[in-house]
């Protein structure tokens, strides 16, 4: 749903929301949700008529994994480019990256 022009919601994505810029040059998402969304992601870009390859960044909120879970699958279609806040890329209390 355009929510305003160049400004997408991709409605149906569970564990947040996903929004989608468009611009003659390419597209960015802000937020990845989990990874099951990536059908979701992927058929909502083929509807605007564009293809996956033209994404350039994941502008992510924060990167827990509700966040940031399709990135493996978008980045397999796209040289797609994670931008996050440099604390996200710091260790979670148990050791492991969140990214």
């Amino acid at each position: 749903m355009e929510v305003v022009p160049g400004i997408h919601k991709i409605d149906g994505t569970w564990g947040g929301n996903v929004y989608l810029l468009v611009d003659d040059d390419g597209l960015d998402l802000v937020d990845a949700a989990l990874p099951f969304n990536t059908g979701k992601i992927l058929r909502y870009i083929d509807h605007l008529g564009r293809d996956p390859s033209e994404l350039r960044y994941l502008i992510l909120t924060h990167a827990h994994p509700d966040h940031t879970g399709t990135i493996p699958n978008l980045s397999n279609r796209a040289s797609l480019k994670v931008l996050v806040h440099p604390q996200d890329t710091k260790a979670r209390p148990d050791g492991r990256r969140w990214l």
